[in-house]
């Protein structure tokens, strides 16, 4: 767990004092009303400075998940094996071509299994970093979230969806944009490395509905007592997928688990009272967090299929980490001072009880012991 723990403070420091570098550039040129810190040519130390700490900044997470060595649930059983299959010659038909010509592309420089953890870790923290720097009002706090959140994790289990996840979450900036084309592009790119991105292109239009809170829960209890009834019918559907082979499977399991569901539904909750507050505010743009708490609420709906269907958990993760920009957004709503770094103590306490359960004891995704390829 140190080696986890070690790269995740440096991370953090590094992108402390990246952010502290934006901030002042913000200042400076005036831009601290904006959307997204522009940069100015007036000041290239300046700018230089914030790209390296950065570039620092994602290094340690990204070098710990590159060279790791059979970590991970499905680092030998799935990937490891998969690689060598195309080496040979071979065929993996639970590779979707995009994925495939990511190990055609390892291959061409080597034939080393290594090679693909090594660039799977370089997409995965690419794009998670593009989004935390471009989206996020803390970058710092972001990271923390990535890591006890258990996401960073998952991504060393699921490469497949967490890249793709990690690319829904670049393409967020899209949404707030407006721009259909270029979010839909992002999309159906994640779409060749793993099918379950489609998922994301009706959240371009659900993510501008304004529910109220009201509303939120009564969906969320009517979806709760009708889901069940249709069991059947979605195991039907299954059927006619190449998914169908999880029927009857060691993943078809009426376990649901109740920790994740109740931490989403607490993050939801403070969202709308901290959106009710901001509502006072004339002057307040709630886009971009209507957006981030939508996201939250289909995890949420999510969250009411475990246990229903094979593999629920896997739509459930794809909106779930979305907290890692919602709470940050959360908690800066809060003007006052005082309150407001409490409540930043009480996530860090949380999250950090919450890191050390599922990694330290239950070692979840199969994380620990930490081994690197050189101690192959």
């Amino acid at each position: 767990m140190i080696v986890y723990v070690c790269a995740t403070l440096f991370s953090i420091i590094f992108a402390a004092f990246s952010a502290k570098q934006l901030a002042v550039r913000s200042i400076q040129y005036g831009y601290g009303g904006s959307k997204y810190i522009k940069v100015s040519n007036k000041d290239f130390s300046n700018e230089f400075s914030t790209f390296v700490f950065a570039f620092l900044s994602f290094l340690p997470l990204f070098f710990v998940s590159a060279f790791r060595y059979n970590v991970g649930k499905d680092y030998e059983g799935t990937y490891r094996i998969g690689f060598e299959a195309i080496a040979s010659g071979g065929d993996v038909k639970n590779f979707e071509i995009g994925f495939k010509l990511i190990n055609r592309f390892v291959l061409f420089f080597t034939k080393d299994y290594a090679g693909l953890f090594i660039v799977t870790a370089f997409l995965f923290c690419f794009f998670v970093y593009k989004a935390i720097y471009s989206q996020s009002v803390n970058p710092a706090f972001s990271i923390f979230l990535l890591v006890t959140s258990g996401f960073y994790f998952y991504s060393m289990n699921a490469v497949r969806q967490c890249i793709v996840i990690s690319i829904f979450f670049y393409a967020i900036r899209y949404i707030n944009e407006k721009n259909f084309k270029k979010y839909l592009f992002w999309i159906l790119l994640a779409s060749t490395i793993h099918l379950i991105a489609l998922i994301y292109i009706p959240v371009y239009f659900i993510g501008k509905i304004r529910l109220s809170v009201t509303k939120t829960f009564v969906f969320l209890g009517a979806s709760a007592i009708i889901l069940p009834f249709l069991q059947k019918f979605i195991y039907y559907l299954i059927g006619f997928t190449k998914y169908s082979v999880y029927i009857n499977s060691i993943y078809d399991t009426s376990e649901k688990g109740y920790i994740m569901p109740l931490i989403n539904l607490a993050i939801i909750l403070l969202a709308y009272y901290y959106k009710s507050i901001g509502k006072k505010d004339k002057d307040w743009d709630d886009t971009s967090y209507t957006l981030l708490l939508n996201i939250q609420i289909i995890a949420a709906f999510f969250s009411l299929c475990l246990g229903l269907f094979p593999l629920a958990s896997r739509l459930f993760f794809s909106f779930f980490y979305n907290q890692i920009f919602l709470i940050p957004l959360i908690i800066t709503q809060e003007k006052k001072q005082n309150v407001r770094l409490i409540l930043e103590f009480i996530t860090v306490v949380l999250y950090s009880v919450y890191f050390i359960y599922t990694v330290g004891i239950q070692n979840s995704n199969t994380v620990l012991p930490y081994q690197t390829i050189f101690d192959r």
